[in-house]
């Protein structure tokens, strides 16, 4: 089961791993050291205090190990931007599941596929207000 949860600060040798190497390739272009890696948790964890919060963030885990980094980004009232990040020794079908159409989500592809996962579980500790 692959599950999106809350970050904590214990996840920065995590994010490491997952900025860096091919993960990197088509993003920052460059590797998280472990101090910008504990800046970027703060900073998570400080925008998810925010009230009304414009921006969610959460670790991606498959088996209780963080694989990926998911953020949630209000950009206007009415419009929002998706991002990830996946661990490059991190293959289908968590890949699958996060583009467009493999949720159900329309696009211009055809129905959505069908994907190898049983579930998606999303642990939120309920602060985060929309405003």
């Amino acid at each position: 089961m692959v599950i999106l949860r809350d970050l904590i600060p214990d996840d920065a040798p995590a994010l490491t791993r997952i900025y860096s190497g091919a993960s990197v390739r088509h993003t920052t272009s460059a590797e998280l050291t472990l101090a910008q890696a504990q800046q970027k948790v703060h900073a998570a964890l400080t925008r998810a205090a925010d009230i009304p919060c414009v921006q969610w963030s959460w670790g991606i885990l498959a088996a209780d190990e963080m694989i990926g980094l998911t953020a949630l980004r209000r950009r206007s009232p009415s419009m929002s931007t998706i991002s990830y990040i996946l661990r490059e020794d991190t293959g289908e079908p968590v890949g699958a599941l996060l583009r467009p159409g493999s949720c159900g989500w329309p696009t211009d592809a055809g129905p959505p596929r069908q994907v190898g996962l049983s579930s998606l579980a999303v642990a939120t500790n309920g602060r985060r207000g929309a405003g």
